[in-house]
């Protein structure tokens, strides 16, 4: 089932803790009835957990082809 279309985006800023308290409790409402959105957030808040807990590396080094293809732009 597919979310609602004009709920893919506040669900997405629930997952990461973006909305205010309002917003947050109107879509907490619409949740509790709507099965589509329901299974989005889950699968973005999967999404969110894996990224917060991503290891950031600052030791990656870019290729000289890819430095000089994006400088050349």
């Amino acid at each position: 089932m597919k979310p609602c279309s004009n709920n893919r985006k506040p669900i997405a800023w629930l997952a990461i803790g973006a909305l205010d308290a309002r917003q947050e409790r109107a879509l907490r409402a619409h949740l509790e009835t709507c099965e589509g959105c329901r299974s989005y957030l889950e699968e973005i808040s999967t999404i969110t957990q894996k990224l917060a807990t991503t290891e950031v590396r600052s030791d990656i080094q870019t290729s000289n082809p890819f430095t000089e293809e994006s400088s050349a732009r």
